[in-house]
Parts: C-alpha cells; structure tokens; sequence
C-alpha cells in the first residue's frame, strides 16, 4: 500500500519537476510540489489530517477537474519549444489554482499540518520548497546549493519527457526514470544539510 501511494504522488512530482524546468525568469518557485489533490486523497494524508468525508469528496473533485483541464492542456501535442515551454506553464497554472482550491477547503490546523504532509509525501525534494527552507533557517549557501541540485534535476527531466514525447520511450520507462532521479536528487538535498537541521527534518516527516 505505502509503495503504491508513493507512487501516486511520484507522478504528481514528475509532472511539477516537467513544469519547472524552464528558466527562473518565466516561472517561479512552487509553493508546492505537485498536486495537493493528488497528495490529499492519498490514504496516509487523509489521516494525517483528519479530512471529513466532505473535505475529502471536495479535493476528489479537484482532483478530477485538475486531470481533466491538464489533458486537454496535453492533447494539444505540442512540439516545437517554445509551444512546449508554453504548455508546461499552462499546466503549472492549472496546479497552482487547483492547490489554491484545496488548500480553501482545509481548516486553519489542517493547513499547519499540511507542510508535515508534503515533507512525508515528497522526501528529500521537499527542500526544494521555500517554507521548508525558512523553517530549517538554511543559510544562503545551502540554498544556492538546493537551487543547483534542483535545476540538475529540472534539466534531466526536459530531457527525458522530451525522449517520451519523441517516442523514444514509453510512459513507464518515463515515470521510472523520472522516480530513480527523483530518489537521487532527494539523497543530494539531505547531504546538504547539518546534523542538527537533519534532526529537525527527521521530526518534520516524524510529525
């Protein structure tokens, strides 16, 4: 059950690591990674958090508008740069509105456990989050470090969703390879750490 839950938000992840690769100038640093919908309809969140079943029919819904608006936004094809560069910020657009959506639906403690949530769900990646940088107070260096690391992994993943709409490789390969990197960089961004903000992130997930 775990594994197939992290998978579920993996493919979430993909997407958003997709969406982000293009140049700081054009697109700023999520807020969040991936879809909150995504995430919240996982089991283990739906616990952690304490949803009704009315939160939790309220996020499925989103959910299914979220894949319906994205496909659409996908089914166009797109294939030259810059109407790809184009359709990823449509598809950035879209998840950021959606989370917007989600995060209305949650009551003010829910929304103080959503970052325990996350740091669960997405692991070392989570570091790449401005709100979990400030809460482990990272000093400018780590976070130039982040920053690198993340655009590393920005870059693989043009390349490898450029492979798949190419034809050179399926979805499976895609999301595998995508879900290998993802395992990497998270080990990357933990090592940049110090002891003690490794302590505090392990009772971030632990919360």
């Amino acid at each position: 059950m775990r594994r197939l839950i992290r998978s579920g938000f993996l493919v979430a992840a993909a997407c958003v690591v997709a969406g982000s690769s293009m140049s700081a100038a054009t697109v700023e640093t999520p807020e969040h990674l991936g879809s909150l919908a995504a995430i919240l309809t996982t089991e283990p969140a739906t616990k952690a958090l304490g949803l009704t079943k009315s939160q939790i029919s309220q996020i499925n819904l989103l959910r299914q508008d979220l894949k319906k608006s994205s496909r659409a936004v996908v089914a166009t094809h797109p294939s030259n740069k810059q109407e790809v560069m184009l359709a990823e910020a449509k598809l950035e657009a879209l998840r950021k509105a959606s989370n917007d959506k989600v995060i209305a639906v949650l009551s003010p403690v829910q929304k103080q456990q959503l970052l325990a949530v996350e740091a669960k769900a997405a692991g070392g990646t989570v570091l790449e989050l401005p709100s979990v940088q400030k809460t482990l107070a990272l000093s400018p260096s780590q976070i130039k470090k982040i920053s690198s690391i993340s655009a590393q992994g920005a870059a693989f993943a043009r390349t490898v969703n450029l492979d798949y709409r190419e034809g050179k490789i399926d979805n499976f390969e895609r999301l595998d390879v995508l879900r290998t990197e993802r395992v990497k960089r998270a080990s990357e961004l933990l090592n940049v750490l110090t002891p003690g903000q490794r302590g505090q992130f392990d009772k971030l997930i632990k919360a």
